[in-house]
């Protein structure tokens, strides 16, 4: 295929054999392309070995190919002074546990399937009042008032894992506030660090910020225990999960064995329960946690697992499903960090589809450290140590991204780094305009549409496919990679089209950012942390290896006039890229 493509033209190319061959014409002015080779593959730690090989050519006949034009309005990224030293922003040695928080949950959840576990009420059970019982066994009524003493089952061992018939595990804890839509409740077992004012602050963010964002975007809760309420259990018991020297540490979790009825499950407390860390100034319970970081912890943690919590519900108790139709990892987890961002909006003021950049992000500097900052780290951050994690843009092409369980070590980190950005880029792009909880779109419509996963609760690209058909452009899985595995090599260049954009975030703007800033500078030492291979119209070869649902960059620019190019993407052998691992390559030009 030749190609002669006027700035801000794409071209995607997805034929095997076409890939073989592809001419770029020259000219007499400089020229700049981004290239992004893909697997679109959705099969989860498949590879895609391959070469690209550059060839300066001489002038030949042409025949245009296929491309798309910018529809106009995108904004510029004007050049930008450097930035000034800022401060604010939070680093501690402590690292959020996701990942042994998620794999707690998927022996629970593999656990449940083993015994052939039951939801404690579907709809059919509902209506004879089969299946629900309390969880708030010391409570002579459904609403516990401040002060009552409450008890629940935690039947988790030593190897994380569920006991079912464990009943003697049971924390007791003193209700210490009550809202309109949750209930703190906090273990006696150690000292209550938080003062009266401090559950006030709690409850208005849970109440006002929360649940209503978590809601709108995620679906409603069966109310299992006939409260109206979630229960937050504030425990020491999370603390103690891991040792005061190891670096990872929990923050909390949702356990889906409340969800099952007790004649499968005796120890299920048949209720909405999030279990989160206390505080614990002294570490007398695990690592240290200071009254300000157990608050800190508890509202990230609350907004994700709470869209785990809906996520369960609306599959296996309102959907009557049951356990076998928990969402894959990449999808829940990408959701439950995108809860995190959203809430984070809505504390902060700040809409979607906005551009933000870093001077409006951090015009709330806590909601920004509390909410938002864990996500770019996961998108693009660079580990101080050598056997640390980098995020999905640092190594786009050997990420894991796209995986039905938890995949193990760094792939947790690049997974839910691509997973999150894919899903603000699909909110971006496929959710419906109008009014919504965040203001600039009425997206939680398609996130709603993902988290049940439509009348047979699919799964994965089934089910995104399904919800951009039924609310968006109807795309196929491929043709969304093509224009999101692009975008983060063209976000806020010059009149390339608005589907190669992440609408919400300006990623360069931000990243530079965090670059420049003394809190955050030592974890993104480039401005910019994608990693691109650069080539100035030289004959080249190189070698890749993609991973499913993931991308290699290119950056093909020339200093003066632009010689005609042919580059080649083959497999290691020179034959065509094989079709079961979904090859195509988006190419952008940009200057």
């Amino acid at each position: 295929m030749t190609l002669n493509l006027a700035v801000g033209q794409v071209a995607v190319i997805d034929d095997p054999e076409e890939l073989g061959s592809i001419h770029l014409e020259g000219a007499g002015e400089s020229r700049e392309y981004r290239i992004a080779i893909q697997s679109a593959s959705s099969r989860g730690g498949a590879r895609m070995p391959g070469t690209l090989m550059g060839i300066a050519t001489s002038a030949s006949g042409s025949v245009t190919g296929a491309v798309r034009t910018a529809p106009g309005g995108v904004a510029a990224s004007a050049s930008r002074a450097p930035r000034q030293q800022g401060s604010g922003l939070q680093l501690t040695d402590e690292q959020r546990s996701w990942l042994e928080t998620v794999r707690l949950q998927e022996r629970v959840r593999d656990e449940l399937r083993r015994i052939g576990a039951r939801a404690a009420r579907d709809p059919a059970r509902a209506a004879s009042g089969e299946g629900a019982g309390p969880s708030l066994r010391a409570a002579t009524s459904a609403v516990s008032a401040v002060g009552d003493t409450v008890e629940f089952f935690l039947p988790i061992t030593e190897e994380f894992t569920l006991d079912c018939n464990d009943t003697t595990s049971v924390v007791e804890a003193e209700v210490r506030s009550v809202g309109e839509r949750f209930l703190i409740a906090r273990d006696i077992q150690g000292v209550d660090s938080y003062s009266d004012a401090d559950y006030a602050e709690i409850q208005t963010l849970l109440d006002d910020f929360i649940y209503p964002v978590d809601t709108e975007y995620f679906g409603e809760t069966a109310d299992l225990d006939a409260n109206e309420r979630v229960i937050v259990l504030i425990t020491e018991a999370v603390n103690k999960l891991t040792e005061p020297t190891e670096k990872l540490i929990f923050l909390g979790f949702f356990l889906e064995s409340d969800l099952a009825a007790r004649e499968f499950c005796a120890a299920s407390n048949v209720a909405e329960i999030l279990y989160i860390r206390a505080p614990d100034p002294n570490g007398d319970f695990g690592t240290e946690t200071t009254v300000e970081r157990a608050i800190e912890f508890l509202q990230s943690t609350t907004s994700h697992e709470f869209q785990h919590l809906i996520n369960a519900e609306q599959r296996s108790v309102l959907g009557n499903a049951g356990f076998a139709s928990s969402a894959e990892v990449w999808m829940n987890e990408g959701l439950s960090h995108l809860a995190e961002e959203v809430v984070g909006l809505k504390v902060a003021g700040l809409p979607v589809r906005a551009n933000i950049g870093i001077d409006e992000a951090l015009a709330d500097v806590d909601a920004f450290n509390t909410y938002l900052l864990d996500n770019f780290i996961n998108v693009g951050v660079t580990s101080t140590e050598p056997d640390g994690c980098n995020g999905w843009m640092v190594d786009p092409e050997s990420s894991i991204t796209i995986f039905v369980s938890d995949p193990p070590g760094c792939g947790s980190i690049t997974m839910r780094g691509w997973s999150y950005l894919f899903l603000r880029w699909l909110g971006d792009h496929e959710g419906p305009v109008g009014n919504g909880v965040i203001p600039g779109s009425n997206e939680q419509l398609l996130f709603r549409e993902l988290v049940t996963g439509g009348p047979t609760h699919l799964f994965g690209r089934a089910n995104v496919e399904r919800a951009v058909d039924v609310l968006g452009s109807g795309a196929s899985w491929e043709e969304l990679m093509a224009d999101f595995l692009v975008m983060p090599a063209v976000d806020d260049e010059q009149d390339v089209p608005e589907r190669t954009q992440l609408l919400t975030w300006d990623l360069r703007d931000l990243f530079r950012g965090l670059h420049d800033n003394s809190g955050t500078g030592p974890i993104f030492p480039e401005e910019y942390p994608l990693k691109v291979e650069s080539n100035l119209f030289v004959n080249t070869e190189s070698d890749f290896s993609i991973r499913a649902s993931s991308a290699k960059y290119f950056l093909l620019v020339s200093a003066g006039s632009t010689p005609d190019y042919e580059f080649r993407i083959t497999d290691q052998a020179g034959g065509a890229l094989p079709a079961n691992r979904s090859p195509q390559v988006t190419i952008v030009r940009v200057r």
